[in-house]
């Protein structure tokens, strides 16, 4: 096999701050007057990393009382980014999904040995989801299925023979459309720099991606100056590779210095998070100059915010909120709920959110949001509809039925906007729901409550579109099946607000 390409390794200690050893290195060699950073590209393990790193930079020259141009800073993947061109994720979905329900499914059975009685759109878009990040996991080390099938100790052999069929069909439903994994491969191949650069800088990257491995070996091999720093203890040649990935064999002969004084067991993740929040106040000014917690599984994390809130300890997670969460994202699927089911608990969860109200007020003269639901509990208290259309078509008598009137019209409104929704394209019959329910709203850019909305609905909107570009001429999706696939898209994004002081 041929030689790998090799950087320029070096290495900066970790007992001090890494961000001052990362400040001092850079600018050791920028210039005196002004440093010009203009020409590298720092690629670190995350964006709130890039944020942290030029906010110490302009501390630092601050400090100088002077100025520096600043470098360029991006994740690894930013080097075999996919064009424009590339199919996005929601189109990758919408073709595994196509797929899926246009083979025969029994012909693989070493891949589905034992198939649901429906293999329903909700089930072939769970399908098409894992199906997509699998691929996305061997594009990782530069593989796709037809590749791990063809190597000759390929384990489970059989189960690769069936997802290579798999995805040659999905590579032709695609048609000239580029999947967005191969996309990454190609632009490995040949990974592009912007105008300026000719410095890359891979800092603090434990876990290196093999296919961008690839992509910064051709940089090498092309002059561009490529620099790897890793920060360790001061033997730290042998314990990472070239690449600055950790050498396990190398780490496991280490001694952890640490005395069990140290380790503190806890019951579970509710008695973990208390301890933390007990240490933490033991700090009341300057905490985040002095302690940071370190999270090793993000599903602990929300419980530790909450309990960390709920303490008056301020902490700020530099991963974001994820948008499955966002209020609008809440909404909308209370309405895919209600479009997949029309049941009236599903009618009546909607119309209890606030939003809806937004749009009820819209359709209906007069509309009281207190008169609605008062009318909801005691059409569910006194009628026990099960139907939207049953509960549309209660006729009241007696005394004190305004209430049960007023929220069977609100329920009237809703079943017709259900109805439009579905006989129109989504980017219509929907689009104009929620000018209906946000039309009177008013939005602040930059106002951090508004913040999870604002790119949520722009994320939505996108997504929109490109799932209808995705389409086949005159092809139409339930609503409810579009709005799953979408809003399954915008939860796997999230949100950064900034870090408070």
């Amino acid at each position: 096999m041929p030689v790998a390409e090799q950087p320029n390794n070096i290495f900066l200690p970790w007992d001090k701050p890494l961000l001052s050893s990362a400040v001092d290195w850079l600018l050791a060699d920028a210039g005196e007057d002004v440093p010009d950073l203009r020409d590298r590209l720092l690629l670190l393990p995350t964006r709130q990393a890039g944020r942290r790193l030029r906010e110490a930079l302009a501390g630092e020259m601050d400090r100088r009382d002077g100025a520096l141009f600043p470098p360029m800073t991006a994740t690894p993947w930013h080097l075999v980014r996919p064009t424009n061109e590339a199919a996005s994720e929601v189109e990758c979905w919408w073709h595994w999904n196509r797929v899926l329900n246009e083979v025969d499914l029994n012909q693989f059975e070493r891949l589905f040995p034992h198939l649901p009685l429906a293999a329903d759109f909700y089930w072939r878009h769970q399908m098409a989801k894992t199906l997509h990040d699998l691929r996305g996991t061997l594009t990782e080390s530069g593989l796709d299925c037809a590749a791990v099938a063809a190597a000759p100790d390929c384990p489970e052999a059989a189960r690769w023979r069936d997802l290579k069929k798999l995805e040659t069909a999905y590579c032709k439903s695609l048609g000239e459309q580029l999947d967005l994994h191969n996309a990454k491969r190609e632009a490995a191949i040949e990974p592009k720099l912007r105008e300026g650069i000719n410095r890359v800088i891979l800092m603090g990257v434990p876990d290196l991606p093999l296919l961008v491995q690839h992509a910064l070996e051709k940089l090498v091999k092309d002059g561009v100056r490529v620099e790897v720093v890793t920060f360790g203890p001061d033997e730290s040649e042998g314990l990472f590779d070239e690449w600055g990935r950790p050498q396990p064999e190398q780490w496991a002969q280490r001694e952890l210095p640490l005395i069990d004084g140290q380790l503190i067991p806890r019951l579970d993740e509710a008695a973990q998070a208390m301890e933390v929040a007990v240490r933490l106040k033991a700090y009341p000014k300057d905490r985040a100059r002095h302690v940071a917690v370190g999270v090793a599984d993000p599903g602990v994390t929300p419980r530790l915010e909450r309990i960390l809130a709920e303490g008056e300890v301020a902490c700020f997670n530099p991963d974001g909120r994820s948008l499955r969460c966002a209020p609008l994202v809440a909404f909308l699927k209370g309405l895919q709920a209600v479009l997949k089911q029309p049941s009236f608990a599903n009618a009546d969860a909607l119309l209890r959110m606030p939003d809806a109200w937004g749009w009820a007020d819209s359709v209906l003269e007069n509309f009281s949001a207190t008169r609605l639901q008062k009318g909801l509990d005691e059409i569910r208290e006194k009628h026990l509809p099960s139907k939207l259309g049953d509960a549309v078509r209660l006729y009241f008598e007696g005394e004190h039925i305004s209430n049960r009137i007023h929220a069977r019209d609100v329920l009237e409104q809703l079943e017709k906007t259900l109805s439009q929704i579905e006989k129109n394209p989504l980017s219509d019959g929907l689009v104009n729901f929620l000018q209906s329910a946000f039309g009177k709203r008013k939005f602040t850019e930059g106002r951090e409550e508004d913040a999870a909305d604002l790119e949520s609905a722009r994320l939505f909107m996108l997504r929109l579109s490109e799932w209808e570009a995705a389409l086949g001429k005159g092809e139409r999706a339930a609503a409810a099946e579009a709005l799953e696939l979408l809003l399954d898209a915008v939860g796997r994004e999230a949100v950064f607000p900034e870090r408070p002081a």
